[in-house]
C-alpha cells in the first residue's frame, strides 16, 4: 500500500481485489427523529485512497465442506469447500472536509444507548 506500511510476508492470500477510491459530497448529515438539532453534520466531504481486500489461505481446520443437492434425477450432489476466515481489510485513506460538527451533552447518551440496543436486535449480536 505504502512504503511505511510494508504488506506482510507470512502470509498467504487466495484472492485480492484492489481499488482506488474516491467520495465526494457537498453534505451529509445524520440525524434522529424528534431531534431538532443534528447528531453529525459535514460540509463538503471529500474522502479518498487505496483499499486492498484480502482472503487469507486457511488452514486445514478452516476449511469447512457442504454437501449442495441440486435436484436429482438430473444434477448430482456437489460438495463445496468453504473458508471460515474473514477478509483482511488494508487501506491508505485521506479525508478532507470544510466543516464538521457533532452533537453531545446529557440528552445524546440515553438516545444513543437505545439506538444501540434497537440495533443488536436487529443485527443479532
Amino acid at each position: 500500500m505504502d512504503p511505511d506500511s510494508p504488506w506482510p510476508d507470512d502470509i498467504e492470500f487466495i484472492s485480492a481485489l484492489h481499488k482506488w477510491v474516491r467520495f465526494e459530497c457537498k453534505s451529509a448529515s445524520t440525524y434522529l427523529r424528534d431531534y431538532p438539532q443534528h447528531l453529525t453534520d459535514a460540509k463538503h466531504l471529500l474522502f479518498w485512497g487505496k483499499v486492498a481486500l484480502a482472503e487469507e489461505a486457511p488452514a486445514d481446520r478452516a476449511i469447512r465442506t457442504q454437501m449442495i443437492n441440486q435436484g436429482r434425477p438430473y444434477y448430482e450432489d456437489f460438495a463445496l469447500e468453504r473458508s471460515l476466515l474473514t477478509f483482511k481489510l488494508y487501506h491508505d485513506l485521506a479525508l478532507d472536509m470544510d466543516f464538521a460538527s457533532f452533537a453531545h451533552g446529557p440528552c445524546w447518551e440515553p438516545t444513543l444507548s437505545q439506538f444501540s440496543i434497537a440495533l443488536s436486535y436487529v443485527s443479532g449480536m
